[in-house]
């Protein structure tokens, strides 16, 4: 096993690491981790295997056979960008859906506000939002 070899495995190891504790902290969903470990193994495994790196460099036409890591690391950034997308826009959908119900609820709280207090209809004061403000 050369330096090069060595000091690979020893940087995976460490992304490992970090990525386990950034999930023991809850710094990042296990859901994410599961991509984050998949190119950690992936990098472990060329690292382990040098051959095998080699091998797939020679098949594919690549005179340097460290150049093959590039496609598969595009690979694994286009997963978690097209992964994060669909994220972001379920969390979209939800954060519309959400701020749609808190205005119907809003209307509605208002309405039976005014009603038990016949005083205020037709006036354009608000009621007090004070269980609202604290959240």
């Amino acid at each position: 096993m050369n330096r090069i070899q060595l000091l690979s495995i020893l940087v995976t190891l460490a992304l490992m690491v970090v990525t386990f504790e950034l999930v023991r902290r809850r710094r990042i969903g296990e859901q994410y981790a599961v991509l984050w470990f998949a190119a950690e193994l992936v990098l472990m495994f060329f690292a382990i295997f040098d051959n095998v790196l080699i091998a797939v460099a020679h098949i594919a036409g690549i005179f340097y056979p460290p150049a093959v890591l590039i496609p598969v690391l595009m690979f694994f950034v286009i997963a978690l960008s097209l992964h994060f997308s669909v994220v972001v826009s379920r969390l979209t959908r939800e954060n519309k859906k959400l701020a749609q119900e808190i205005g119907f609820l809003k209307s509605k709280v208002e309405t039976m506000y005014s009603s038990m207090n016949p005083t205020l209809s037709g006036t354009h004061e608000q009621p007090p939002n004070e269980e609202l403000e604290k959240q």
